[in-house]
């Protein structure tokens, strides 16, 4: 079997590499980096520069190429940008391929945040308050409702691009303005033009994360999330699986009712007095997935397998309480930005425990030495950091 892998600078490209890679299966790894850390694991077999995926002719065209010249029987999408783009020409790419993707109007129902809060509403699962806001002055006017804090998130995006909290009236203009005023090449993927408002939950951050077959969970790992980035509140740089916390009925529900097909990540909340709320829906391979593989649950193979048209058996078990830590840079950068430094280098001591792991792979390394590589050429750059935990 040969499988065509994206996105080679993302962390989870690399798991999906190593996941496969361990399974025999031929990998033929894209990307627009020509550092991306995939490229380098001794099970890719072959590598390719491709346009980026906001030029959505031209990166359909290079994946279209790629697919024939390699003769790929499945094509396996990781960042949101391929998934948008191939879940959008999913015709033109299934005459050549296969793949485990929801069609377009199915992925828009997670993808869209205001479409996906509005279904949950509809069926029972609880939610913050949302509101659609046309303008500043209509987001004002939600925010006087919603009282502060609160939060500003953008509609389309991934992980916590496009997400701001705000505290009072001043930071709401300045926060809204910014997200308008963003400059998107493909608001397909990312829409900051109509941000919605949305009730700030506190409380600590679960992830349902799933892979359905035509609106049917067949598998899933409850994670929390220990440390984020930002420190306030982000994709999880160091979490541990989870019991499902009685989550995955309303997952079940919500994946059945949009007839989802593919791997998300559901987000929750548990509020104060532990009252779960849907925060969003990531319709794609999550950041976290080495976490997942490590936990008994091969979700790329799953991917694979169910692409292929072969039937998976339902199955919820996975092994509860495994830590994973990405190490570098998300933890330097970790470190810099808490204020609980002493708590933070204690806390270390754990990457020393039987159940603790790390993205480190003495059997595939370049990788990891790759990684450290560029993030001394710029991976501390804003921009990049966000890129980099999609």
């Amino acid at each position: 079997m040969r499988v065509l892998i994206t996105d080679a600078s993302h962390r989870n490209a690399l798991a999906a590499v190593r996941a496969l890679g361990k399974n025999d299966i031929y990998l033929v790894v894209g990307g627009t980096n020509k550092l991306g850390p995939a490229f380098f694991s001794t099970y890719c077999k072959k590598r390719y520069l491709y346009s980026n995926p906001d030029e959505e002719g031209k990166f359909v065209k290079d994946l279209i190429t790629i697919i024939k010249k390699e003769k790929i029987d499945v094509l396996l999408p990781i960042g949101i940008e391929a998934c948008v783009i191939i879940s959008k020409n999913k015709q033109k790419f299934t005459k050549l391929t296969n793949l485990a993707l929801s069609d377009y109007n199915t992925f828009l129902k997670a993808h869209d945040k205001s479409k996906t809060m509005k279904i949950a509403n509809k069926i029972g699962v609880p939610c913050p308050k949302t509101f659609y806001p046309r303008s500043f002055e209509d987001a004002k006017q939600k925010a006087e409702k919603t009282g502060y804090p609160l939060i500003l998130k953008s509609r389309k995006g991934s992980a916590y691009s496009g997400v701001k909290i705000v505290n009072n009236i001043a930071e709401l203009r300045q926060k809204y303005y910014e997200l308008v005023k963003n400059d998107i090449k493909n608001d397909d993927i990312y829409d900051n033009r109509h941000p919605m408002v949305q009730e700030y939950i506190p409380g600590d951050i679960y992830d349902v994360c799933i892979f359905a077959d035509h609106g049917r969970i067949i598998k899933a790992v409850t994670q929390k999330r220990l440390k984020t980035l930002p420190v306030t509140g982000g994709a999880g740089i160091w979490n541990i699986t989870t019991d499902n916390l009685g989550l995955m009925e309303y997952n079940k529900k919500l994946i059945k009712t949009m007839k989802y097909h593919g791997p998300a990540q559901i987000e929750f909340k548990l509020d104060k007095k532990g009252k779960p709320r849907l925060m969003e829906i990531n319709p794609k391979f999550w950041g976290t997935l080495d976490l997942s593989i490590q936990a008994g649950v091969n979700f790329p193979l799953i991917a694979t397998k169910v692409a292929m048209g072969h039937k998976v058996t339902p199955n919820f078990s996975s092994k509860k309480g495994i830590e994973y830590i990405w190490l570098f840079p998300y933890q330097v950068i970790y470190f810099l930005k808490t204020k609980k430094k002493l708590k933070f280098i204690i806390d270390l001591v754990k990457l020393f425990r039987k159940n603790t792991k790390n993205e480190i792979s003495l059997k595939d390394l370049k990788p990891n030495i790759i990684t450290i590589y560029s993030s001394f050429l710029g991976l501390f750059k804003k921009e990049n950091i966000k890129k980099a935990l999609r």
